[in-house]
C-alpha cells in the first residue's frame, strides 16, 4: 500500500472519530474528586465598588464528591477585607438543580445544548443553552471551551441599567475557566440619555480569571493526543526515503 493512501486513510479515520464522538456525545460529569481549580477576581470601571467584606479577590472550586451527575464541591472565597468564606454545594449537572450554579456544568456539551435541562426558577440558566463551542488559550495551551453569554436591560423612568455575562468552561471537564460580568448605569438628563464617557454613566467589570487547575491534562484529550501523534509519525515515515536492495 503506498504511503500516500496510508496517510489519507489516517486522516479519514481521525476525522471520523472525531464527528463521532461529537454525533453522540452525552451529557456527563467531567471531573473527578480531587479536581481544583482557583481563579482571581479583577475589578474595574468608574462605578462604586462593593463594599471590602463582600467583594471577592479570589476563589478556589474543590470537588469532593461525584455520585452519578450530582457533584458536591467546595467553594472558598477571600474577600478584599481578607475574610474568608466555606460554602458547599451539591449540585446535579444534568438538571441544576438545586442551585443552577456555574462553577461546573456537564462536560461533552455542544453549541445549542441546554445548559440545564431544569434549573430553579432563579437561575440565570433557566431555558440557556451553549452559545458557542470555539478554542481559547488558558495557562499557556489551547483548549476547547463552551461559552454563553447575555445581556439584560432595564429600562425605567430616568435611569437605564444594563447588565451582561460571558461564562467560559472547559467543554471536557464543565469546570469554569472564566468569567466576566458588567453593568452600566445610564442617567437620563430630561429628554436626553448621558452615554459612557458622561458623569452620570457608571461602569463596572469582575473578570473571574483562571489563576491555576489540577489536573492539568484531562483524561478525554488522550485519545485525541494519541491520534495527532500517531499521525504525525505517519507523516515523518511518508518522508524518509525507501532504502532499497539490489
Amino acid at each position: 500500500m503506498r504511503r500516500e493512501t496510508v496517510l489519507v486513510m489516517m486522516l479519514v479515520v481521525l476525522v471520523g472519530l472525531i464527528g463521532v464522538e461529537r454525533a453522540f456525545a452525552l451529557r456527563r460529569v467531567g471531573v473527578n474528586p480531587g479536581d481544583w481549580c482557583e481563579y482571581g477576581v479583577v475589578w474595574s470601571g468608574n462605578g462604586t465598588l462593593p463594599d471590602p467584606q463582600y467583594r471577592a479577590e479570589w476563589a478556589k472550586v474543590i470537588v469532593e464528591e461525584v455520585s452519578g451527575m450530582n457533584v458536591t464541591y467546595e467553594l472558598i472565597m477571600r474577600m478584599a477585607d481578607m475574610s474568608e468564606h466555606n460554602l458547599t454545594y451539591v449540585d446535579n449537572l444534568e438538571t441544576g438543580q438545586p442551585t443552577g450554579g456555574v462553577m461546573i456544568i456537564a462536560a461533552n456539551l455542544n453549541e445549542g445544548d441546554l445548559i440545564y435541562t431544569d434549573p430553579p426558577a432563579y437561575s440565570p440558566f433557566v431555558g440557556a443553552t451553549i452559545n458557542e463551542t470555539t478554542y481559547r488559550s488558558i495557562l499557556g495551551q489551547v483548549e476547547e471551551v463552551n461559552l454563553w453569554n447575555a445581556t439584560n436591560t432595564l429600562v425605567s423612568p430616568g435611569m437605564n441599567y444594563t447588565v451582561s455575562y460571558e461564562y467560559c468552561w472547559f467543554r471536557s471537564t464543565g469546570m469554569l475557566a472564566e468569567a466576566t460580568m458588567y453593568q452600566l448605569t445610564q442617567v437620563e438628563s430630561g429628554n436626553i440619555t448621558e452615554f459612557s464617557g458622561s458623569s452620570n454613566t457608571t461602569w463596572l467589570e469582575a473578570g473571574i480569571i483562571i489563576l491555576n487547575i489540577i489536573p492539568e491534562f484531562p483524561s478525554s484529550l488522550i485519545l485525541p493526543l494519541f491520534m495527532m501523534v500517531t499521525l504525525l509519525a505517519v507523516i515523518v515515515y511518508g518522508r524518509k526515503p525507501i532504502k532499497r536492495t539490489y
